[in-house]
């Protein structure tokens, strides 16, 4: 169990009491709950509300355990600082006796089979103990800080158990795993309710679609929303996105024009042309536009000429060569050219 750095003040000596206090409280609560619901279902078939009460309780416990763990490292190094000095006194005087013994020894005989023990093993394991000794002393002088974090290489302040616990939750795993089959899903899907993209649709539990309506229910209606209209985009074979760059929005097939191939945004209201994808071209045609296209190759193919300032296509079936569009503009329909600058028109079919 991740959780934050956690320091512990000598002018709170009560504080893994109350802590562990809180936490057994909870524990009782937890197996009083579990143990009221059992009959009631089925064994191999727990309800949800169970199954995370089970893996909170572990949870609580394994918590529990370490603070339970911390306590016991903490007793042990006040013991070691309070009790220190006289260790140290202690074990310097049984050193100060074994070398007069050993000294003693070796002017009280002529045997030169006995030798005086070495100094220097001596001197090695005395600085082994007093380093050991201050090492002790200064961890237990800088307040006992005990960090559990791996990323973080200082004390925090220090927070309450319920502070933690959100601290805690922020940093949980970018993962969900599901209960019954370990499959992991993405958070980001199931934090904005829409996949970013269409490999993660439809999301899936055990390889099967997860229906709506099973999770209908626990969502907020703007997450239901965004679901619903990531359900119409991954499904809809061409997809138009409004041409506004600080929008971007998916448009929704119901809120494009048929006859005008307008498309407009159902967030910025931005108008966009459902064929090309860009901004509408307000009343004029798609350059895009298939249709187009074949009726201007069946105008060239057939004579017909185009109107200069609308790109009308025009036929001429009777009548003299000057042509008045629909739009008002005048051309002359032999060479396409206005009719008060065309000068190879015959006078009498103006």
């Amino acid at each position: 169990m991740s959780a934050s750095t956690v320091s512990v003040h000598p002018h709170h000596p009560n504080f893994l009491d109350d802590e562990l206090a809180a936490l057994t409280l909870q524990l009782e609560e937890l197996r009083i709950i579990l143990e009221t619901g059992k009959g009631k279902h089925a064994i191999d078939n727990p309800p949800d509300t169970d199954v995370a009460f089970t893996h909170y309780q572990v949870e609580l416990a394994e918590y529990h355990a370490v603070l339970h763990d911390q306590r016991f490292a903490q007793s042990m190094g006040t013991a070691v600082h309070t009790d220190g000095s006289l260790i140290e006194a202690l074990t310097s005087r049984d050193v100060l006796v074994h070398d007069d013994r050993s000294i003693a020894l070796n002017m009280s005989t002529t045997d030169p089979d006995i030798e005086a023990p070495p100094a220097a093993l001596d001197l090695e394991l005395q600085n082994n103990y007093e380093n050991w000794i201050s090492s002790i002393s200064g961890n237990i002088a800088a307040k006992s800080v005990v960090d559990f974090s791996d990323d973080e290489s200082e004390a925090g302040p220090s927070m309450t158990y319920t502070e933690r616990q959100a601290n805690t939750l922020k940093k949980l795993s970018t993962e969900f795993e599901c209960v019954a089959c370990t499959n992991r899903v993405p958070r980001a899907f199931s934090s904005t309710s829409r996949p970013a993209t269409k490999a993660l649709y439809p999301p899936k539990c055990c390889r099967q679609p997860i229906p709506l309506a099973l999770v209908a229910r626990h969502m907020v209606e703007k997450e239901l929303a965004a679901f619903q209209l990531a359900q119409i985009e991954y499904s809809t074979r061409k997809k138009i996105y409004c041409s506004n760059h600080d929008c971007g929005l998916f448009i929704v097939p119901s809120r494009i024009d048929p006859g005008t191939q307008r498309a407009t945004c159902a967030q910025c209201g931005t108008a966009t042309c459902a064929i090309c994808n860009n901004a509408h071209h307000q009343g004029k045609d798609c350059p895009d536009d298939p249709l187009l296209q074949e009726t201007k190759n069946l105008a060239q193919s057939m004579g017909w000429q185009t109107c200069s300032a609308c790109d009308r296509v025009v036929e001429l079936r009777t009548g003299c060569n000057h042509m008045t569009c629909h739009c008002g503009a005048e051309f002359c329909y032999c060479r396409h050219c206005y009719i008060n600058v065309c000068e190879g028109c015959r006078r009498n079919r103006i």
